[in-house]
């Protein structure tokens, strides 16, 4: 209708290629990292001076850096076997296998309102991130010599680490925000900004977990403790737009505001 518009949009996109970390071809493996992203949008006209932008939103990102099949006698897992001496190593890449996914829900909400010589915008945001990371270190094993034949002597090598376990970190997090924004002409070569915006960001829920190491604490060094959420971060803007004289040919602005940076 005059009054409503419905607006939506889907995007799937395939980034494709081939991991090609590992020194020999036979290791390489396909890499394929699918994107989407779908939104819905709803405009509202309430009068002709009161607008409403209401918003649903939707983004998948995933990178997965997989592993081949290959065997290796004894062992569970292909391991990367360096030998010093041929320059080469034999395995996977050495960085896999690892993830990232991140799943992000967002639903926001945005009014327009002219009032006689003010324009008033107000609205809020609210974003849901579930976000499962794995990587483990040499999770499957790094084993080093220094010469071809100290390997095939069956030697113990030089270096040797295997990491057990495979961990996932959850960056799991909510992020909610509002703000209310007055644009006031006062005269018509004069108009001052007037906003206040508040953000309130939860800590990751893997960050919450260091209390787990507790038992590690040492009193006056260290201490293994969930770190706080930020509830007071107010954002105040103040701004002017200035034009002298009735020329209009200069402009002159200024203004401050305060901003909080967020870790994702």
């Amino acid at each position: 209708s005059d009054q409503d518009s419905l607006r939506g949009r889907y995007v799937r996109y395939n980034s494709t290629g081939q991991d090609t970390a590992a020194t020999l071809p036979t290791f390489w493996v396909p890499l394929t990292q699918p994107n989407y992203l779908a939104t819905l949008t709803e405009f509202h006209n309430f009068t002709p001076t009161l607008t409403n932008e209401f918003r649903l939103g939707f983004n998948r990102y995933s990178q997965v850096y997989a592993v081949g099949n290959q065997k290796f006698p004894g062992l569970d897992a292909f391991p990367n076997l360096t030998i010093d001496d041929l320059g080469i190593n034999i395995g996977a890449d050495p960085n896999a296998p690892q993830e990232t996914i991140q799943n992000l829900y967002q639903v926001t909400d945005n009014v327009s309102w002219l009032k006689g010589r003010h324009t008033l915008s107000l609205g809020g945001d609210f974003r849901k991130y579930i976000s499962p990371q794995s990587f483990t270190q040499r999770g499957r094993g790094d084993y080093e010599w220094d010469t071809m034949e100290n390997y095939l002597l069956d030697n113990i090598p030089y270096f040797g680490e295997r990491t057990t376990g495979n961990f996932i970190y959850y960056g799991d997090q909510i992020l909610f925000g509002a703000y209310a924004n007055d644009s006031w002409r006062l005269r018509p070569n004069l108009t001052v900004n007037l906003g206040l915006r508040y953000e309130r960001t939860t800590i990751p829920y893997g960050e919450r977990l260091q209390t787990v190491n507790a038992t590690s604490n040492v009193p006056g060094l260290i201490t293994f403790g969930e770190p706080k959420v930020q509830n007071f971060n107010f954002e105040p803007r103040v701004g002017i737009a200035y034009s002298p004289g009735r020329s209009g040919n200069t402009s002159v602005r200024a203004g401050f505001g305060i901003n909080y940076d967020k870790l994702f």
